[in-house]
């Protein structure tokens, strides 16, 4: 008498049971005892748990603040308006093309110094910009990214107004084409000077709507802004730049003061820094339940 065929036999875990079909072939034989309800409910509190943990977020740090921000702030302005206002008022005369020319040449070491500030300045400038982005995006990531491209657009017009600023130097044997190159240059730089307002408004904003910074500090920053941001009409910011001067003073020294004496509040950035990631994680939580 010929024995009957054994049936394979496969031992397997009850949940693969529940999620696989039945095989004709394999007879499957499940742990004992069989996940009563009670353990399933603990096994899913617990996923939910972990799942919860996964989703909190990390405890953010404060980005380089302080001295690093003030310095490069102070250097950036200095190298640029050293350049392109201090510097380069040594050497033009109004109305003598042939005066400015000489000036130049008599005193070129110094007009290549003015021309090697002005580009200094670019590079603090957006290292400057960086930092403000980067300190100031848990208030609203937006507006301070539209802040920072302000930043990227004024960089990008100091680099203009600085190859403007050597182009006369090329063309002294022409000194009335020198004349007009240096007069380009004062049209790039009230437009840098307009783009530069447009940064300290939104900067400004920022500051006012955070928790870690004086909203003092961002007021007049703000009116600072409004006042270079007229240079979109050159003749009207002419007349009114003793007041743009005072609202700068006011806004600019004060806020430089600030970050290298007191810097910002590490515990409120980053209670504003987590508030996102929480709302988030309490949402996604709610939606799930």
């Amino acid at each position: 008498m010929t024995p009957a065929p054994r049936c394979p036999v496969r031992i397997t875990n009850f949940r693969d049971t529940e999620r696989r079909a039945p095989d004709p072939s394999v007879a499957a034989v499940t742990t004992w005892p069989p996940a009563r309800r009670g353990d399933r409910r603990a096994r899913e509190e617990r996923q939910s748990s972990n799942d919860r943990r996964d989703a909190r977020p990390t405890r953010p740090v404060a980005p380089c603040q302080g001295k690093t921000g003030r310095r490069l702030r102070s250097v950036g302005g200095a190298a640029s308006a050293g350049g392109q206002v201090i510097v380069l008022s040594r050497f033009v005369v109004p109305d003598d093309a042939a005066a400015t020319a000489h000036n130049i040449l008599a005193n070129e070491s110094l007009f290549r110094f003015g021309f090697l500030l002005s580009v200094a300045g670019v590079g603090f400038h957006l290292a400057w910009g960086l930092l403000i982005y980067q300190i100031l995006r848990p208030v609203n990531a937006t507006v301070s990214a539209l802040a920072a491209f302000m930043m990227v657009i004024t960089s990008a017009m100091q680099a203009v107004t600085a190859l403007l600023y050597l182009a006369p130097l090329l063309v002294l044997d022409d000194s009335s084409l020198a004349t007009e190159l240096i007069k380009l240059n004062g049209a790039a730089f009230e437009v840098d000077l307009t783009f530069f307002g447009f940064w300290c408004v939104l900067t400004g904003y920022l500051i006012l709507r955070s928790r870690f910074l004086p909203r003092l500090l961002g007021g007049l920053l703000m009116l600072d802004g409004v006042g270079w941001s007229l240079y979109l009409w050159p003749p009207l910011a002419t007349v009114l730049f003793p007041a743009i001067a005072a609202a700068s003073a006011l806004a600019e020294v004060p806020m430089q003061l600030w970050l290298i004496a007191r810097g910002v509040n590490n515990e409120k950035w980053r209670e504003q820094a987590l508030r996102p990631s929480i709302t988030r994680g309490e949402s996604k939580e709610e939606s799930r339940q």
